[in-house]
């Protein structure tokens, strides 16, 4: 069944329509079976290694197993059928009633006739012809690939894709997913291999290598990915079925105290070897240019966008430039495991972050010691700055306890509003940036709600138990009104259209609507009804409520197309 635990959305309009399919090249190749040959000598040479390294060890070799398999597989066919030829050839033996006839060396004479070794390829076959198309030619039945297979992959301009981060049989990959939102229609276009255990993922359009002045006007379409490892990795969503990350960010390499001794396994991380007994030879020193543990949250700065913030279980905080994939700076301000981290969407400078031990703080990256904290009852699980008060933000804890912050507050713990958002951990904290005052949130106990935050009181403006087990992650789509990106404990990824509730388009009146935000027209489901509006009455009433809604959704859509 697997699990998803984190799911993060693609801007609209910014993938490439149709997708890049990746060639390995040979050096490629070889890399990835090198690199697989290296972890099972490893294995061998190392058969007394405790139970927690072995493991460790038997994950990579499975990573690296599946990436050299899943390229590989053709060459390994085609050697299989080689050799099955050649034991067909083997035990293909002429009976003795047959041998007479000299059938085995019939291939030999007609070679001797045809003097097979002095044949010219193009001067030797008349009649050669030339077709520019594969369709065109009758003797090859193996054609290009059709309309409809193109068709397939091709992303449209109205279609939304949505990244997930899914766990299955030990094996880790990220999905891209696309939501077609006039049907409502959610399926997979392709996927991605990862390392390790996917925790945090984070979008941006930064071409990574090139500078600032380059990259403007050119956007791209990436994602960067935490996990268990301590590196960072960023892959290039525009292309199908690639072996290796665009970048690796913090490499951690084994610097050995013999000279010549540097080894690397690609672009993991890699452990230190344990020295045989007895031996005098010293483990080797272990020089880490990025995090040294798991990697918990990621922050991508869209004002300054070669700039790429990540949390850590190693209780720091780094700054990352994206145009020499090089750590600048880390912040050490919290005792323990960082969990969140978060750019100010105004003041672009300024960070937040959240961790394990019950702080949150805040600063500006230009003077990393003036820093702001808030202590909080429990572990800190997520937080967010609100989009339309960039000054103020609300922060999630384990106890279920939702608080909203004045940042300009200063040092006190008292904050503007507090409520008990659920009975379990809230593990997702979200606001929407195309409706205003809106804030989301989603829990162990399997429900997402939806806040009203606007008169600065917060009401429950709908509920909903999505039956997917315990939620991970959910997010607000950043380009459409009310579409929710739900990851939950049992392998599923869903997309709920939360403006057709009628709650929420009730309570969240057109002048709530961010400007050129069209909303969709309500699609009323059978299982929307009641009883009581199955009566004549109730009837009338549900009928007229219909024609309300849709004519105020009318008028909204005119509201919005004029600005």
């Amino acid at each position: 069944m697997g699990i998803i635990t984190a799911v993060t959305w693609v801007r609209m309009g910014v993938a490439q329509a149709l997708p890049t399919i990746y060639e390995p090249t040979e050096e490629e190749l070889a890399q990835l079976s090198a690199i697989a040959d290296q972890h099972a000598l490893l294995l061998q040479e190392n058969p007394a290694a405790e139970e927690g390294d072995d493991a460790v060890a038997e994950d990579e070799l499975m990573r690296n197993a599946h990436l050299t398999s899943k390229k590989l597989r053709m060459n390994d066919s085609l050697d299989s059928d080689d050799e099955a030829d050649g034991e067909l050839e083997q035990d293909d033996q002429i009976p003795d009633d047959l041998a007479e006839y000299g059938l085995g060396d019939y291939d030999a004479e007609i070679a001797a006739q045809e003097d097979v070794s002095s044949f010219n390829l193009i001067g030797g076959v008349k009649g050669l012809q030339y077709h520019e198309r594969n369709e065109d030619d009758p003797y090859i039945t193996v054609q290009d690939a059709s309309d409809d297979e193109i068709d397939d992959i091709v992303i449209r301009p109205t279609d939304r894709l949505v990244l997930a981060a899914k766990t299955e049989d030990e094996l880790s990959t990220l999905e891209i997913q696309v939501y077609e939102e006039a049907d409502s229609n959610l399926f997979g276009h392709h996927d991605l291999m990862l390392p390790s255990f996917p925790l945090c993922l984070e979008w941006l359009d930064y071409r990574v290598g090139m500078s600032v002045d380059q990259s403007a006007g050119k956007l791209g379409n990436f994602v960067a990915v935490g996990t268990f490892e301590p590196d960072i990795e960023i892959w290039d969503l525009d292309v199908m079925d690639s072996l290796f990350p665009t970048a690796v960010l913090g490499n951690a390499k084994e610097l050995a105290t013999e000279a010549g001794a540097l080894s690397t396994l690609g672009n993991a991380a890699t452990k230190k070897k344990k020295s045989k007994k007895g031996s005098d030879k010293p483990a080797p020193e272990m020089k880490f240019t990025g995090h040294t543990d798991a990697v918990l949250g990621l922050s991508w700065n869209k004002a300054h966008r070669n700039l790429l913030a990540s949390c850590s279980a190693d209780t720091t905080v780094r700054l990352w430039d994206l145009q020499t994939a090089q750590s600048i700076h880390s912040y050490a301000h919290h005792r323990s495991k960082v969990q969140c981290i978060q750019w100010n969407p105004a003041e672009t400078t300024a960070m937040l972050s959240g961790g394990y031990d019950k702080r949150v703080c805040a600063w500006d990256s230009r003077a990393p010691t003036a820093v702001r904290e808030w202590a909080v009852s429990a572990d800190v699980e997520a937080l967010r700055w609100d989009p339309f008060d960039p000054h103020c933000f609300a922060v999630s804890t384990e106890d279920g306890f939702i608080r909203y912050y004045d940042a300009r507050s200063g040092q006190t713990d008292t904050p503007l509003f507090q409520l008990m958002a659920h009975d379990a951990t809230v593990t997702a904290l979200d606001f929407s940036t195309t409706i205003r005052k809106v804030m989301l949130t989603a829990s162990f106990d399997g429900t997402i709600k939806l806040w009203d935050i606007a008169s600065g009181k917060p009401s429950m403006s709908y509920s909903r138990d999505m039956g997917m087990g315990k939620i991970f992650d959910a997010s607000f789509s950043p380009d459409a009104a009310m579409l929710v990106a739900v990851a939950s404990s049992k392998g599923n990824l869903h997309v709920w259209d939360a403006w057709q509730a009628n709650g929420v388009r009730r309570q969240f009146a057109a002048d709530r609507l961010v400007s050129g935000i069209v909303v969709p027209e309500q699609n009323i489901a059978l299982s929307d009804m009641s009883l009581e509006e199955e009566t004549p009455k109730g009837r009338k009433a549900k009928a007229e409520a219909l024609r309300a809604n849709l004519r105020q959704s009318r008028e909204a859509n005119a509201k919005a197309r004029k600005k």
